[in-house]
């Protein structure tokens, strides 16, 4: 899968499996809203929790493992 390429580098992931960021959550759009796209991101600035294919690995770890997709828009 080709990462957003609206989205900065270091956040074009919205999930990350067993170690790696991973771009699964997405905004649809049609072709005339996406020439009114001024930014995009995931908020993913931060570490997300590493989600692995055992979930009791994270069983207690806090938080959501996904992080918000967003897209800022002109009028």
């Amino acid at each position: 899968m080709e990462p957003p390429p609206r989205i900065p580098e270091g956040q074009r992931f919205s999930r990350v499996f067993e170690g790696q960021g991973e771009p699964i959550d997405h905004i649809p759009v049609s072709h005339a809203l996406l020439a009114r796209v001024e930014s995009a991101g995931t908020g993913a600035d931060h570490p997300l929790p590493s989600v692995s294919a055992r979930p009791a690995e994270r069983q207690d770890e806090p938080g959501s493992n996904h992080a918000p997709v967003f897209a800022r828009l002109a009028y």
